[in-house]
């Protein structure tokens, strides 16, 4: 039950239903704890993440990859980076969802350069991500007189138009036209792109 509730995102029924179920007693397996900690990443609760890791050590299921894995994202989606990767320091292996745990919890927390490291490490230990891949892409952006060009400079501005596109398999073009407006003043805006194709390569 927490899994379907996890699954469609309530959060807030699927910890209740936790909590409840260890009230009457109950214990939840490993799918369950995993189930219970996703939705707690996703409310950012370290509150109600910490008793569940007290569980967790206390039931002996610190080892367990799946229970690991979520404990660290919900440590990292919450903003704790550190207690995260000290989760993950402490299972047996690491394996592809532990790594890209890795590198989503310092992207997440402003931290790029760490987690292209991490990236870095794992491809040379051998554990690629699931999929790798590039979008070749010809962009042209034409701006329609000096007015546009400023606002197409300004920090903030918001834009109103349409866009025709045109595709078949990986090949693309896209032509969009709008009108810009920010704290520089005002502009048309032309681009087109061209998909140039993809490559992608499963692990």
């Amino acid at each position: 039950m927490i899994a379907g509730l996890a699954h469609f995102e309530l959060d807030e029924e699927g910890l209740e239903c936790f909590l409840r179920s260890r009230r009457e007693g109950l214990r939840p397996d490993e799918f369950g704890l995993g189930s219970t900690l996703r939705c707690c990443a996703r409310l950012k609760d370290a509150g109600s993440g910490r008793q569940i890791h007290a569980f967790v050590v206390i039931n002996g299921f610190e080892q367990d990859m799946c229970v690991g894995s979520s404990l660290a994202h919900m440590y990292m989606r919450s903003g704790h980076l550190e207690e995260g990767e000290r989760v993950l320091r402490g299972l047996p292996f690491l394996n592809v969802v532990s790594c890209h745990t890795v590198i989503a919890g310092r992207a997440q927390n402003g931290d790029p350069e760490g987690a292209f490291h991490h990236f870095i490490l794992m491809k040379n230990v051998g554990l690629l991500p699931d999929h790798i891949g590039g979008e070749l892409m010809d962009y042209i952006i034409l701006l329609h007189g000096s007015k546009a060009v400023k606002t197409f400079c300004s920090r903030m501005y918001f834009s109103l138009g349409a866009g025709l596109s045109a595709a078949a398999g990986p090949i693309g073009r896209v032509l969009e036209a709008d009108l810009r407006v920010g704290d520089k003043g005002s502009g048309m805006c032309y681009t087109y792109s061209c998909s140039k194709g993809r490559a992608m390569r499963e692990a």
